[in-house]
């Protein structure tokens, strides 16, 4: 069990420094490190680091559920891997300048750049180079070969694997052995491009551990339709419908994820391999993880082709607790994890979670019984609270826009806040108080998103809503110069201070 701790949600790819691409790099994540660990902050909640899909910012729109992003190859530290051209030169400043992540032109520059570096290794690759390379394939062979074609035959047919030819959707042995060599040269790049990130994200982990810093994933709940995972397993991830949530107080008729979901029946007649094997890669990259939308795990809101109205598989509440508690009792095997346990949550499913031990959310701003909400000094031991969620407003907009009902619900119940008004004005001594509220919590983990940490207003994804404004916000100043700036040290020296006085 981790002792008791604080620590932050950033994402990687908000990350900013002197040398990165236009995108938060795995170079920027060993920096960041030492800003935390500066902070007394012992805990690094990330967003999924998955390959994603070039054309879609999101990180749970993946390839599938193993692997690293390329995207967060961290380019400086490649030998002479450099922009080639001086419209790559360009093109390399304006993505470092500008205020948000430009995803399809920060894929074209590095994909194009990396592609360079590939050649330059194929070609003066040293034996050690090539053993280390060699060895790297055949220890994640598991999921790194059907990846890596995945990825080859899906920029080569330019369509959803379902409409591939049949031998292929269907992975008949004589048609992907003739794709394996027609695309040898696209499999080993991605193959190249994975050992490399895997290399760079070890010397980050061995850095926290030495910190020590708690570096913890987020786990999607399913993979997409068009995903490796799904095409390699498609008797695991059923297709006739589509994941979702259901009715709640902000959506009348429910969500349409567009996913996928899980048949577990067929995932138990296999000894939940796949789950394991997710949950052992899980635990190579991360010390702990968090798992997303928890309540799936017990029922799925599924909305059926032939069906205009959701329901939820399975139906009975009795087949639903069952299932929840084998489905946590394999998740818990193979990595320690939080479970992401916010939104229309029935008892039993917190029942489950406390009887294990597993750790839920605990969001300030929603913790909260008829009304009245709840001291953060009695949270259960087994939580995680926070000051916000990668879902939500930042902590500042919240009290500026909430009712002044909640405001004045929140003076009441925080001890920290007695002495404060419950008015829309968020002014630094309102500010520093919620934080201690957070810090003082009874939870052993607290976690705060690094945007509110400085009261600034940015937000990361608005659930909902499509456009450039969701995953693309960046910090605005880079890393390197944080220590020269007397505001954020001297904010990061307070939050070291509280984080001690708190017991974290």
């Amino acid at each position: 069990m981790h002792s008791r701790r604080s620590g932050v949600l950033m994402p990687l790819f908000s990350l900013r420094t002197k040398t990165d691409w236009g995108v938060g790099d795995f170079g920027a994540a060993s920096l960041f490190l030492d800003t935390l660990a500066k902070a007394k902050q012992r805990m690094w909640l990330l967003l999924p680091l998955l390959p994603t899909i070039p054309e879609d910012a999101s990180p749970y729109s993946t390839l599938g559920a193993f692997g690293l992003n390329p995207l967060f190859i961290d380019m400086h530290s490649l030998p002479g891997a450099l922009p080639h051209n001086d419209e790559a030169l360009r093109m390399w400043e304006e993505l470092r300048q500008s205020p948000y992540v430009l995803y399809p032109q920060v894929f074209q520059l590095k994909e194009a750049t990396l592609y360079k570096t590939w050649l330059h290794f194929r070609r003066h690759a040293d034996d050690n180079e090539k053993t280390a390379f060699s060895a790297f394939c055949q220890q994640q062979a598991a999921w790194l070969e059907d990846l890596a074609l995945f990825a080859a035959l899906a920029a080569e047919q330019k369509k959803p694997w379902w409409e591939w030819p049949t031998a292929l959707a269907t992975r008949q042995g004589p048609a992907l052995e003739k794709a394996r060599i027609r695309l040898w040269a696209q499999r080993h790049f991605w193959m190249w491009k994975q050992w490399v990130a895997h290399g760079q994200w070890a010397k980050i982990k061995a850095k926290a551990e030495a910190l020590d810093i708690l570096l913890c994933g987020d786990e999607p709940f399913i993979v997409a339709h068009n995903s490796c995972d799904a095409w390699v397993n498609p008797q695991l991830f059923l297709q006739n419908g589509n994941l979702g949530a259901p009715p709640d107080d902000f959506s009348s008729e429910g969500q349409n994820w567009g996913l996928p979901y899980f048949d577990f029946e067929a995932h138990q007649a296999t000894g939940y391999a796949w789950m394991r094997q997710r949950g052992r890669y899980a635990s190579l990259l991360f010390h702990m993880k968090r798992v997303d939308h928890a309540v799936g795990y017990f029922r799925q809101w599924v909305k059926l082709d032939n069906t205009s109205q959701g329901q939820f598989i399975p139906p009975e509440e009795t087949k639903q607790t069952t299932l929840g508690r084998q489905n946590f009792e394999v998740l818990s095997q193979e990595s320690k994890i939080i479970a992401e346990d916010l939104g229309v949550i029935p008892n039993f499913v917190h029942e489950c979670l406390r009887e294990r031990g597993i750790p839920g959310y605990r969001v300030m701003r929603w913790a909260r019984y008829d009304g009245c909400y709840q001291n953060p000094h009695l949270y259960p031991e087994a939580s995680l609270a926070t000051t916000g969620t990668h879902d939500t407003e930042s902590l500042k907009t919240f009290w500026q826009t909430c009712q002044h009902w909640e405001r004045a619900a929140m003076v009441s119940a925080i001890p920290e806040l007695l002495h404060h008004t419950p008015n829309p004005e968020f002014s630094p001594p309102l500010h520093n108080a919620l934080i201690q509220a957070a810090l003082n919590a009874k939870s052993r983990y607290c976690n705060f998103p690094w945007f509110d940490i400085f009261a600034e207003e940015t937000r990361i994804n608005t659930p909902g809503t499509v456009g450039t404004h969701n995953w693309t916000c960046r910090m605005e100043q880079d890393i390197e110069s944080l220590d020269s700036n007397k505001n954020v040290q001297k904010t990061l020296q307070w939050l070291a201070e509280q984080t001690q006085t708190a017991g974290r």
